[in-house]
């Protein structure tokens, strides 16, 4: 027969010993967590039961459920808005700084116009001629047939 190394073994059988009660430390601060936050949850619990009814009471229909059928169905044109409103945006950003010039352009002629225009004088005239519009369409007619003559 062989001759043993007692001491080989001992050591690895402390270490295995350690790691043992290293396990079982573990086990016990799970407990202890587990037994700390149980009445949280419970009383969790308690507090949200009330909120998950009415909403259930809400959303648990035939007319939500056929909602959501629906919006499946449609997932694909959605994504394809999305792409396009990314799309939109990139164009949007690009047009940006021509819409400014633009603006800044056009603002002197706009500004004359509200001039002249913006009158009593001419929101009488608009309001007449709003006033006679079916006397102006019956004159109308009335020119195309005597054109065709």
């Amino acid at each position: 027969m062989g001759k043993k190394n007692w001491a080989h073994t001992t050591n690895t059988t402390e270490r295995m010993a350690a790691k043992i009660d290293e396990i079982y430390d573990r086990i016990n601060l799970i407990e202890n967590l587990i037994a700390d936050l149980s009445p949280g949850f419970g009383k969790i619990t308690k507090e949200i039961s009330p909120t998950i009814k009415d909403l259930r009471e809400v959303y648990e229909r035939d007319e939500t459920l056929t909602l959501v059928k629906k919006v499946g169905e449609n997932i694909p044109t959605l994504v394809t808005l999305v792409d396009l409103m990314e799309t939109m945006k990139g164009l949007v950003e690009d047009l940006t700084p021509a819409v400014g010039k633009i603006t800044k352009e056009i603002s002197p002629t706009i500004k004359d116009l509200r001039e002249v225009y913006e009158r009593d004088e001419t929101l009488t005239l608009v309001k007449k001629v709003g006033e006679n519009i079916p006397t102006l369409v019956t004159l109308v007619d009335l020119m195309e047939t005597m054109k065709g003559l």
